[in-house]
């Protein structure tokens, strides 16, 4: 190494610690406007590095020195900056420890079926003989009929079993009403599993009234009783309401008025119609018959006995064929404005030419009421009947003039 080298290395280092001496002495705070001595010494150093290199020592030197004088910032060179007095505090927070996250260990997801639990249904056996009702093909349940009608019951039933019925198989009273039925019929026709068979039974419905219910079920070639229901032992049955209807009329006198051969008492046939105030009695038609209770629209036979004491009046209409249910029916009073009226009536009949007989009778008089009458001809059932119709007076004839509202025979036929 050179002289020169060594030399303008140790003027390199004084210049160094120059400016080190210098700096420590500044200021901190410099003033808006002038340059900062440190940023000069950098760059001062930086240009003497190159100009040695190049080997003016002289140059850098003097460059140095000139670096070195304090720089005019209008403070003595003694002058020492106050540091701050406010000395900022330490946060007054404490931090919180770090706090343990806990370890969380994720449950298994539930496996989904889709669908849903399944389930394996238990087999359930199907009995070998097993019925099930499909519909009641004539008579639905409660058919009112009149008493005594004839008629045919039918079920449509469904083999719901494993075996077939044969025309051995049979059905069999179970219990309840039987209505003249047969206890056993067998079936009409073969029925395999999961066909459909019509059974019919010819009844009567019972005589009395009410409502009546009976009941059958099947039975198998081997003598084994089944029917309907999950158990294959409930019964199919028949049901009925036996009740009379309205009867109709079979026959009114008052249209037949003058077929009937009217006398009195004496024998005197008397001409129909006749005259109202006849001494011999008379028989009229009224349409619209004035009551001692007021007028009705129903048509009657007025009545006046012979003109004498304890007088009649007879009407004997033609023989008819009477049947069991047959009601005679009529109303009965004295004609209106006839205040002294008193009179009997009477119902007679011959049967097949036999003398008259009293069938009933019945006893009015002018009180402001009539009086309904039925009488049952059930007794003649079968009978060719002849009737008359009576009217006499029940002593003096007074003002004894009567009817018969709408007289007429009834019945179920």
């Amino acid at each position: 190494m050179t002289s020169h080298i060594r030399k303008g290395l140790s003027l390199l280092m004084m210049g160094v610690m120059v400016i080190t001496l210098v700096a420590c002495n500044l200021p901190s705070a410099v003033p808006v406007g002038q340059a900062d001595p440190n940023q000069m010494a950098t760059s001062v150093y930086e240009t003497a590095s190159a100009q040695m290199t190049a080997g003016a020592e002289q140059t850098a030197i003097a460059m140095l020195t000139e670096a070195a004088k304090p720089t005019n910032t209008g403070l003595p060179p003694t002058y020492t900056p106050v540091p701050p007095t406010e000395t900022p505090a330490p946060p007054t927070e404490t931090p919180l420890p770090p706090t343990e996250t806990p370890t969380l260990t994720p449950s298994p997801e539930p496996t989904i079926t889709p669908g849903g639990p399944t389930f394996t249904p238990t087999a359930t056996a199907v009995p070998c003989n097993w019925a099930k009702f499909v519909a009641d093909v004539t008579i639905p349940d409660w058919t009112t009929m009149a008493p005594g009608t004839v008629f045919k019951k039918t079920w449509k039933l469904k083999n719901i079993g494993t075996c077939a019925w044969t025309k051995n198989y049979a059905v069999v009273f179970a219990d309840g009403e039987r209505m003249g039925a047969p206890n056993v019929i067998s079936l009409p026709a073969d029925v395999a599993p999961g066909g459909e068979i019509e059974i019919s039974l010819d009844m009567t419905a019972p005589t009395d009234t009410g409502k009546f219910q009976g009941n059958w079920l099947l039975r198998s070639d081997t003598n084994q009783v089944f029917g309907l229901g999950s158990q294959a032992n409930k019964p199919f049955y028949v049901k009925i309401v036996v009740a009379k209807p309205e009867p109709k009329v079979i026959y009114t006198f008052v249209e037949n008025m003058c077929q009937a051969e009217w006398t009195n008492g004496s024998g005197t046939k008397l001409a129909c119609p006749g005259a109202i105030g006849s001494n011999e009695g008379a028989v009229v038609k009224s349409d619209t018959p004035d009551m001692e209770n007021g007028k009705d629209d129903e048509p009657a036979i007025r009545v006046e006995p012979q003109h004498i004491d304890n007088g009649t009046i007879n009407g004997k209409f033609p023989a008819m064929d009477v049947k069991k249910d047959d009601h005679f029916m009529a109303v009965i009073g004295c004609w209106a404005g006839n205040n002294n009226c008193n009179v009997k009536f009477t119902l007679y009949y011959s049967v097949d030419g036999s003398p008259m007989q009293p069938l009933a009778s019945w006893t009015e008089n002018y009180n402001g009421e009539i009086q309904k009458v039925d009488v049952d001809l059930s007794s003649l059932d079968g009978k060719k009947v002849v009737f008359v119709l009576s009217l006499s007076a029940n002593g003096a004839y007074d003002q004894d003039s009567a009817f018969w509202l709408a007289p007429r025979i009834t019945g179920w036929r």
